[in-house]
């Protein structure tokens, strides 16, 4: 046997001694208050009207994604901005048109509504390309737990007190297209005003069980 030969058998060797001997990695435990969710498509449009902060398009994108990700979006998440100042500026009123999905419970009233229109749901991920699965199916379904979500100006590098407006808007005319509950709030926005101090809205919302994967990337 050549040097060559000889030396890819002790690594052959090795790498099965290896495998022997380390630990299967144990899944994970689910959550005791876990309970069954699917991911649920949504499309809308946001649009900002504000009296004391003004947002370029790529800065209200970029909040607005920063918000969604924290309420458990998919990591698919797009945000496109719409009403945009050619040159970057700020805009009088800047929209963005929002492609997200959320966990939602997988109660058998939520998988009655969504069969309402599951035609409608096949053909959108047709002309996507995407597979379309029926969420009653247990291959569509993860363990989820219900979470008081902060988004505050201290505990976000992205959100500053001069967001107050934005969050105000948010809570009244996105959160509730998404089905999600604001269950408190600091916010006092004074029109043509600044806020000085924390801005902050608690939003209770589902959030997927990360696999042993997810969790370690």
């Amino acid at each position: 046997m050549d040097r060559s030969a000889r030396f890819h058998c002790v690594v052959v060797v090795f790498a099965l001694v290896v495998g022997v001997l380390r630990p299967a990695q144990a899944d994970e435990p689910v959550p005791s208050d876990a309970i069954k969710a699917f991911w649920n498509e949504y499309e809308v449009d946001f649009t900002f009207q504000g009296l004391s902060t003004f947002y370029s398009c790529t800065g209200l994108r970029d909040n607005v994604k920063h918000i969604l990700r924290q309420l458990g979006a998919r990591e698919d998440l797009k945000v496109w901005a719409r009403g945009c100042d050619p040159g970057g500026g700020p805009a009088v009123f800047p929209r963005v048109r929002i492609q997200a999905a959320l966990p939602m419970a997988a109660t058998p009233e939520n998988l009655a509504e969504l069969e309402k229109d599951a035609d409608k749901r096949e053909l959108v991920a047709r002309v996507r390309g995407e597979r379309y699965v029926d969420p009653s199916e247990e291959a569509a379904q993860f363990p989820a737990t219900v979470e008081t979500v902060r988004i505050s100006s201290r505990e976000s590098r992205q959100i500053e007190p001069g967001d107050c407006e934005l969050l105000e808007q948010v809570r009244d005319r996105l959160l509730p297209k998404l089905g999600l509950t604001v269950t408190g709030e600091q916010l006092r926005c004074v029109p043509g005003q600044v806020r000085i101090g924390e801005v902050m809205l608690e939003v209770q919302t589902l959030k997927k069980v990360p696999t042993p994967d997810e969790a370690s990337s």
